[in-house]
């Protein structure tokens, strides 16, 4: 497959007399559900011919571990098996509404992406997030607006974990274990609630890698309800701002980041 010839040269060059190898590694934090089940096989069956002769493609799941030790070992089994890329996926993601993930990933040319998706309830918020300066300069991050994300691939500061597209040799820069949900003073936590997602992508921004989203990739979530919320089934942007909820998060978000703007400009 043809890749764009400027800034993916090198990547060009590196994959001249060999087929790419993605490794796509599942986290199944339970028993997979039959919603999920259904989705992947149907992607399988729309992507794999189309596929054959253009990337070598492998596969592998952790079950029933805790996040970031199933994340961990997926890196382990696609280094040991000498793939290029992993694509890292929850197990309540469908991903049968975007059957050419590999080939826009492919396409983006990025050493760390993600597709969209959304939260599963509450506010149903896009999973991607943006950093900003909280109360007395804490780094803190919110989720992006709809609004905020536009039709083409643009730099984000977090991209969901349930979808990751990496280039392993990204792993080069950091220490291991790679996902790790404790502070020390390479693998630094901006505050206990946050995910492996903001720790990951934090990492990655720190040494020069930025992270992009591919809103073309879109996912579906499965629900405890067995619904899947994806673009078409999520609640109207309206139903979700009559939410009293709504206005709670983000007047605290901007309350905060305006705070500390006047600050700024008034010092």
């Amino acid at each position: 497959m043809k890749r764009k010839p400027s800034k993916n040269s090198e990547w060009n060059e590196r994959f001249a007399r060999q087929l790419p190898h993605i490794f796509i590694g599942i986290v199944a934090f339970g028993d997979i559900s039959q919603e999920a089940y259904a989705s992947h096989f149907a992607w399988a069956l729309q992507a794999g011919a189309r596929l054959q002769g253009k990337f070598r493609i492998s596969f592998g799941i952790a079950g029933r571990k805790e996040q970031y030790r199933a994340r961990n070992g997926l890196l382990k089994q696609a280094t040991q098996e000498g793939a290029d890329f992993l694509l890292m996926l929850d197990d309540d993601q469908t991903i049968h509404q975007c059957p050419d993930m590999i080939e826009k990933f492919w396409e983006l040319g990025e050493q760390v992406a993600g597709g969209l998706y959304y939260h599963k309830g509450e506010l149903y918020h896009p999973v991607v997030m943006k950093e900003y300066e909280g109360a007395g300069g804490k780094r803190k991050y919110r989720y992006l607006h709809p609004k905020e994300i536009g039709t083409e691939p643009q730099p984000v500061d977090v991209i969901g974990g349930g979808c990751h597209f990496l280039d392993i040799r990204v792993f080069d820069l950091i220490r291991e274990p790679h996902w790790w949900p404790f502070p020390h003073e390479e693998c630094f936590l901006p505050d206990e609630y946050y995910g492996l997602d903001v720790h990951f992508c934090q990492k990655m921004k720190d040494h020069g890698i930025q992270p992009w989203l591919h809103p073309g990739i879109h996912l579906g979530h499965v629900a405890n309800s067995r619904v899947i919320v994806d673009e078409h089934t999520r609640p109207s942007q309206e139903q979700i701002e009559a939410d009293p909820a709504y206005s709670i998060y983000w007047r605290n978000v901007y309350g905060e980041g305006l705070g500390n703007e006047r600050a700024r400009k008034s010092a």
